[in-house]
């Protein structure tokens, strides 16, 4: 058994050595070679979209995000559309003949031209 304890103890800093090698190398092992986890990369610029009510003469701003109206402007009649392309939005009330651009900061109709009744707007 002498011969034994001897060569454990002749041993003992190598396993040691082992040992903390694989306590270390092991975690930082993982850390290099893992992929990492998938995660959401919200886009957080604003999706807005133009809308619609006939019935209450209104037009108003949805907010994707959220998915409620969040502004609204009054029209004149409930035949109107909107043309939006980006932050640039105009409501064509069809039956007066008006084009006019809402201004999103303020929610406000400006910049009204007359149009002929009848008249393509694209």
């Amino acid at each position: 058994m002498g011969t034994f304890t001897a060569w454990v103890r002749a041993r003992k800093p190598i396993a040691s050595a082992v040992a903390l090698a694989v306590v270390v190398g092991v975690p930082v092992t993982i850390a290099a070679l893992h992929q990492g986890f998938p995660v959401t990369d919200p886009d957080l610029r604003a999706r807005d979209v133009w809308v619609t009510n006939g019935e209450e003469l209104l037009a108003g701003r949805l907010n994707r995000q959220i998915e409620e109206l969040d502004a609204a402007v009054a029209t004149a009649s409930n035949d109107v559309d909107v043309f939006q392309d980006g932050d640039d939005v105009f409501l064509l009330d069809a039956s007066v003949g008006s084009l006019e651009r809402i201004d999103p900061s303020f929610t406000t109709l400006t910049q009204r031209i007359d149009v002929p009744l009848g008249a393509r707007v694209a």
